[in-house]
């Protein structure tokens, strides 16, 4: 019935489970249903709010995290992993709840069954911006690809390297208040002479990490533009900028079509539709 429904434009979202497991031990043939199964869109999370490095579960204070930091771009230690798992979003997750007395408040969790529905909320914004394309679950995986963050996650091979926070890489505090700079912050910007980290810190424009190659965001600060001279187009971080006039890829490469200047163009090196 999967296979069938995807072909009318439905598409499924599944956690990917928290047992620390392979979805698909090839060596044992034990597969995880229905992250395995083909037209799912399988959903693993990563430790945003640190807890791989605590034995305990964690408070509300540190499970409420003010900035995620990029250390932390790692596979949650009880995220299922593997072949079949499609894509990564945030094990923790924020909310704000009220039970049956009406009585609110904040809350946090977590669990691969929070960061499903995170993916899922973006695939619905893709659809609903984008309602002259005939959605199938392929379709639908290469835009939530190409809007990622890819091969940032420590511990996960690169073919589900996929990290997907909004949709639109951009990280908002509820309210107003923020500990960084950049895209993890809010588009905050940093004062004159500092620029903004690949971490999303203000520091001096004299650091050495202020360049373009090392991830330095042009937009929020002072940065050294860095140009490429990779001898196949690489551009990116730890390659640079294309040269102007040029787009830098979605796969880290220069050019000027559509392919390199449309979905999932990297702005911080060259020019984007």
């Amino acid at each position: 019935y999967i296979n069938l429904l995807s072909k009318y434009g439905i598409i499924f979202v599944n956690s990917a489970g928290n047992n620390g497991e392979n979805v698909y031990d090839i060596e044992n043939d034990i597969a995880h249903f229905p992250c395995y199964v083909e037209n799912v869109i399988c959903v693993g999370g990563i430790d945003n709010a640190g807890g791989n490095d605590k034995n305990y579960s964690l408070s509300y204070e540190e499970g409420s995290v003010k900035k995620m930091k990029t250390k932390f771009y790692r596979k949650h230690k009880n995220s299922n992993y593997g072949k079949g798992v499609n894509i990564y979003a945030p094990y923790y997750v924020n909310y704000y709840f009220c039970n049956k007395n009406d009585s609110c408040d904040y809350a946090y969790s977590g669990g691969t069954s929070f960061s499903a529905p995170i993916v899922g909320g973006v695939i619905a914004t893709i659809m609903s911006e984008n309602q002259n394309i005939n959605f199938t679950t392929e379709i639908v995986l290469d835009y939530l690809k190409k809007i990622s963050l890819y091969n940032i996650i420590s511990g996960v091979s690169e073919e589900s390297n996929y990290f997907i926070n909004n949709g639109k890489h951009i990280v908002y505090s509820y309210d107003n208040k923020y500990h960084g700079c950049g895209l993890n912050s809010g588009n905050k910007k940093c004062s004159n002479n500092e620029c903004c980290s690949l971490e999303g810190l203000c520091i001096n424009s004299n650091n050495s990490n202020c360049k373009t190659n090392k991830g330095c965001q042009d937009s929020y600060g002072t940065c050294e533009i860095v140009t490429s001279k990779s001898n196949n187009g690489k551009c990116g971080l730890g390659y640079g900028n294309c040269h102007s006039g040029y787009c830098c890829s979605y796969y880290g490469y220069c050019g000027k079509t559509s392919e390199y200047c449309g979905l999932g163009c990297q702005t911080n090196y060259g020019h984007c539709l």
